[in-house]
């Protein structure tokens, strides 16, 4: 439904009486909800991010945004966006332009965007995302519609990454399957690996929508120009800086660490 609002309707009388006055009625309003979106988009440039971390040129730790695309309604349900590879919230244009032209879905419920690098490992992605979605759920309250029944939609990895926040699982001795028991005793013994291994479901979830997530892997991984671009992707050197310091104990070689991961369950999310 069009916006509504009252106004005053006044007609000049042809006789030269003056003007007469009727009473207040709504009249329909037309109204542009793409061009604050597109507005947003072109200024915060995320296409070009979104490249640029991909293949670790960018400096800073890019770190998973959520962003509202209107003021915060307490009223309206949740849909959340998570892109896919190589992508940024500029992925999903024509879906936002389509729901937000919607009066249906417009009236009953909000969008928001999540926004990632895309180099990191896919459980070190749902860690973080996992993090900001359930904080953000926090500060507006069990009790405010817009925390109940929200709509998660996941694009290609993205998607993976979704699956994993409507899952409830451990991956701990699976992981240590695949390492020699010294790493085995440090990854047991260390939270930061733990907190990833370890997942759990967003209860704030009614439905997840996943657009060609390849769940059960793809051939495209293996052909010749997936290889060529997994010698240019590589993990965030800011990312592995942050988790050394992060390692209490100093014996452990965090490159060793993180590669041995690498290799077994913990993929980079290009190479899968």
């Amino acid at each position: 439904m069009k916006p509504k609002h009252l106004v005053l309707t006044c007609v000049l009388l042809l006789a030269g009486s003056g003007w007469a006055c009727a009473d207040e009625v709504a009249v329909a309003v037309a109204a542009n909800f793409s061009a604050p979106y597109g507005l947003w988009l072109a200024e915060n440039n995320l296409g070009k991010a979104a490249y640029l971390t991909l293949i670790d040129r960018d400096n800073r730790l890019t770190m998973p945004h959520l962003y509202m695309l209107e003021p915060y309604n307490p009223n309206k349900k949740v849909i959340i966006l998570v892109h896919g590879l190589a992508s940024s919230p500029e992925a999903w244009i024509r879906l936002t332009n389509d729901m937000m032209g919607d009066p249906v879905i417009r009236e009953h419920y909000q969008v928001w965007q999540i926004f990632y690098s895309t180099n990191m490992p896919i459980l070190e992605s749902r860690f973080q995302i996992y993090a900001i979605i359930t904080q953000t759920f926090d500060m507006i309250g069990a009790d405010a519609s817009a925390s109940k029944d929200a709509v998660l939609i996941g694009h290609s990895m993205g998607g993976i990454i979704s699956r994993l926040f409507v899952s409830d699982a451990n991956l701990t001795q699976d992981a240590l399957k695949m390492m020699n028991s010294r790493k085995a005793v440090q990854v047991t013994k260390n939270k930061i690996f733990q907190e990833r291994l370890i997942i759990r479901p967003i209860p704030n979830f009614s439905r997840a929508i996943f657009l060609s997530s390849p769940h059960r892997g793809t051939e495209f991984a293996d052909l010749w120009f997936t290889r060529l671009a997994r010698k240019i992707i590589k993990l965030p050197g800011a990312f592995l800086g942050a988790v050394a310091d992060s390692v209490e104990d100093k014996d452990v070689n965090i490159g060793h660490l993180i590669n041995g991961i690498g290799n077994g369950l913990v993929q980079n999310g290009p190479s899968d």
